[in-house]
């Protein structure tokens, strides 16, 4: 896809801006920044990742607590492979793949 589709269809907030209503786009995971403005939005997931590189690994119900995406989301993320577990499924950190 040409970089003017990079948009995230199941997350309407990254699509347009909220600052100016120019277009966003896709930087990977789960960040998107507005070609016009440089206003940035971030997915659950992108909120995951930047406080997991930040706070290092954590188990999924201080993430939710701390970030506000909820457990079911951070569930989900898991099973996509986009979080993995350290230690049973009570830690988390961040899936290494350059492609997520």
């Amino acid at each position: 896809m040409g970089d003017e589709f990079d948009l995230m269809v199941d997350d309407p907030a990254a699509m347009y801006c909220e600052e100016c209503n120019g277009r966003m786009q896709n930087k990977g995971s789960g960040r998107f920044v507005c070609v016009d403005c440089g206003w940035e939005h971030l997915t659950d997931f992108g909120i995951v990742k930047k406080y997991l590189a930040e706070h290092g690994p954590r188990n999924a119900m201080e993430v939710s607590k701390e970030t506000g995406v909820n457990l079911p989301t951070i569930q989900r993320l898991l099973r996509e492979g986009r979080l993995e577990a350290l230690d049973g499924e009570t830690e988390y950190q961040l899936w290494s793949s350059p492609s997520k």
